[in-house]
Order: C-alpha cells, then sequence, then structure tokens
C-alpha cells in the first residue's frame, strides 16, 4: 500500500510496525519522513542517532527506571531534559531538540562506564530514548 502511494521502500520499511497496527498512521508518518528526508539536512542525524540508541539499549539487559539523581554530566541531564520535554509532546517534528542533546551526549558521555550502577542507569535512559524513536519506526530500515 505505501509503495502504491509512492513512498519510496526504504521509508515503508521503516513504518511496516507501525502499518501493521494502524495502516493509516503509518502512511502519515512515512510522508512525514519523507518530507523530512528530502528536505532537512538534519534527517541524517535523526537516523544516525535512533540506529546508536537503539543498538545500545539493546545491549541492556537493565529493568529499573532510570534515575536522574544518578546523572554527573550536563550532556546527561541535558539529554534527559529534552528526553521529558520530547516525551510531554510526542510528535515527530519534537525529536530534532533530543537528536541534538543526543549528539552532544555520545560525544561526551561513556555509555559503558565501569562503575555498574552508572553504566545500568544510562543504558535504561537510553531504552527509554529508543521507545520515543521507536513510536516512529525502526530507523534501522532508512537508507541515506
Amino acid at each position: 500500500y505505501l509503495l502504491e502511494k509512492g513512498l519510496s521502500y526504504d521509508i515503508a520499511d521503516t513504518v511496516l510496525p507501525t502499518a501493521l497496527t494502524s495502516p493509516y498512521l503509518a502512511y502519515q508518518v512515512a510522508q512525514a519522513l519523507t518530507t523530512w528526508k528530502k528536505d532537512q539536512p538534519s534527517f541524517k542525524l535523526l537516523v544516525e542517532t535512533a540506529v546508536r540508541v537503539k543498538r545500545l539499549a539493546a545491549t541492556s539487559d537493565t529493568t529499573h527506571p532510570v534515575q536522574p539523581q544518578l546523572f554527573q554530566e550536563d550532556a546527561e541531564k541535558t539529554a534527559w531534559t529534552a528526553l521529558q520535554t520530547y516525551l510531554q509532546q510526542p510528535q515527530l517534528q519534537h525529536l530534532a531538540p533530543l537528536n541534538a542533546a543526543l549528539s552532544v551526549y555520545f560525544e561526551e558521555i561513556l555509555v559503558m562506564a565501569k562503575e555498574d550502577p552508572l553504566r545500568s542507569n544510562r543504558l535504561a535512559f537510553l531504552k527509554q530514548a529508543h521507545q520515543a524513536y521507536a513510536t516512529w519506526g525502526d530507523f534501522e530500515k532508512v537508507v541515506l
């Protein structure tokens, strides 16, 4: 259906999980992603960030909630705040500030810290961030 509507195969694959539950929503998301991909240089950052978050989150078996009081660095606190802001208004275009915060986060933060509580908390944060991205699709399917 999405291909018949003129959407690219990679964007269709990206939103496929959504299409299984809500075809119309998948079509809307696919259109928005297509527009962003064509018109915004930040699309590459969106995809790269979403994929990196997904891969790191997959390495975690932690089930505990994020403990913001364990964040030590400004980049952690900023990324956490950006995620919380996004969660208050979970719209696709609101991922851009989260992408920017996570870009700095990955430059400044060693996710796999030696201290177990710190590492577990960072991975729990990334699992929550991954859930935000996964709402829109599987960005590993996007061809840049």
